[in-house]
């Protein structure tokens, strides 16, 4: 400041008061003007007048200043003046960007905090665009978008660096959106970013992070054949882990406007998992082709894991239309609040009762002659007789039964357990027909009952038979 030193050096030059202003002379009594001068180690100003400038901010050869109600230049010191505040280094100088682009190098770091500051030395607050060095126009809904640096309100101004909830204007409406900024106070923008072992997602065109539901691949556009992930409520991806929510619009639209919930599983990676039978923690689940665990009995369409035929479940099926169905393979997922796949003897209620099915140790359900349980199965429903027709049903080979006088000969005969009827003689379905079986069970008289010779014999239809 050498227009400063030049006016200290004569000692001869004082101050005055005249009309009410304070006044510096030199030593020929000449009022200087436009000169910085010092006293009592506080540097003054007097303008083109000669007056002692005071209570202002003072542009002088390209720089800011303020000047107190003393008149005395302020030092590392904040100022609010008409709104804005600044910032009045050890030189006296304001803080400011010199260049038509803010970066990390030209903000300035005050007391362990960073601080951007325009061209004249006003704090910026708020959404910064870097591009330029300002601060987002207010009326500018969608500056956010683009814009590099948060600071807070008028009265923070600290450059964000970390976590930081931000209300915006998003698709005409108010949104609460979480964004992260990088410790150079640049809002991330990477699609995948690892924060404290954590991973979350972004989206790359504005900066905030994503929630519920996003699309694995790199654009984040979800579609209906996404490979999906989902987010966490802290926001980082949820993985090997289940998750009970309604999916994106985007991705089903259906269940998404019927605020349908599902179960849903997360890998290694975070992507859900889809279409096939997946071990958790020791016990299997059905995944559909969206993702959503299946439940109830299940069976493959070609290659696609389903649970109903249209609308309607096939749990919701009677047995005879389970029995009559032409499955590739089925099996029982319990309920939806478990969805755990289940093996050997299972009961499952059906839309007409509840009925005994059989599967085996790989989930699929068992058809036909089952040795490990010695009974006949159709499409996992244990073939037995129903009490109230009859203690005994006579099997067909499209897994219905047949009862009293409908029970023919060459017949499998079961009773109520579904145990098979060996060596039957005479035996009573409850409804007085009288029923004769082989020692495989098969039937071989149905009628009216008989009565045995002398011997203990039996003759049917020309055929002696021993009765035990």
């Amino acid at each position: 400041m050498a227009v400063m030193t030049v006016s200290t050096a004569f000692a001869a030059n004082y101050w005055s008061i005249e009309n009410d202003e304070w006044k510096y002379f030199d030593k020929n009594n000449t009022v200087i003007t436009n000169s910085w001068t010092k006293s009592n180690n506080d540097w003054y100003y007097v303008d083109s007048n000669g007056s002692l400038v005071m209570n202002t901010i003072l542009e002088d050869d390209d720089n800011f200043y303020y000047l107190d109600a003393t008149g005395a230049m302020i030092r590392d010191q904040w100022i609010k003046s008409e709104d804005d505040w600044y910032y009045f280094g050890s030189d006296g100088k304001a803080y400011r960007t010199k260049k038509d682009e803010l970066t990390g190098s030209n903000l300035k770091n005050i007391n362990g905090r960073k601080y951007a500051f325009d061209s004249n030395g006003k704090m910026l607050y708020g959404w910064i665009d870097a591009s330029s060095a300002e601060m987002v126009d207010e009326d500018d809904s969608d500056g956010w978008k683009t814009a590099t640096y948060y600071a807070g309100d008028i009265d923070d101004g600290v450059i964000t660096t970390g976590w930081r909830q931000i209300t915006v204007e998003d698709d005409d409406e108010t949104k609460d959106y979480w964004f992260y900024f990088k410790s150079n106070g640049k809002k991330n923008t990477n699609e995948k970013q690892t924060i404290n072992g954590k991973t979350y997602r972004f989206d790359p065109e504005d900066g905030h992070m994503l929630s519920d539901w996003a699309s694995a691949s790199s654009s984040n556009a979800i579609a209906s054949d996404s490979n999906m992930i989902h987010i966490n409520d802290d926001g980082s991806v949820t993985k090997k882990g289940w998750v009970h929510a309604v999916p994106d619009e985007d991705y089903l639209q259906e269940d998404y406007d019927d605020n349908k919930y599902s179960w849903w599983y997360t890998d290694n990676s975070g992507k859900i998992v889809k279409n096939t039978i997946k071990k958790i923690n020791g016990k299997h689940y059905a995944f559909d082709e969206y993702g959503r665990m299946l439940y109830g009995l299940v069976t493959l369409d070609g290659d696609t894991y389903i649970m109903s035929d249209g609308d309607k479940d096939f749990i919701e099926y009677t047995a005879d239309e389970i029995k009559a169905g032409s499955f590739d393979k089925l099996y029982y997922f319990s309920t939806e609040e478990d969805g755990s796949r289940k093996t050997g003897t299972v009961k499952i209620e059906l839309e007409d009762d509840t009925y005994d099915f059989y599967f085996k140790s790989n989930g699929e359900a068992e058809d036909g002659y089952v040795s490990k349980i010695k009974k006949y199965v159709k499409n996992g429903i244990i073939l037995k007789a129903n009490k109230d027709e009859g203690n005994y049903a006579g099997l067909n080979d499209d897994g219905s039964l047949s009862y009293g006088n409908d029970i023919s000969e060459g017949q499998i005969l079961v009773n109520t357990s579904g145990a098979i009827a060996k060596n039957k003689n005479n035996v009573n379905d409850g409804n007085d027909i009288y029923i004769f079986t082989d020692k495989n069970g098969i039937v071989i008289y149905v009628g009216d009952k008989l009565k045995s010779k002398k011997d203990g014999s039996i003759e049917i239809k020309g055929k002696t038979y021993e009765i035990d």
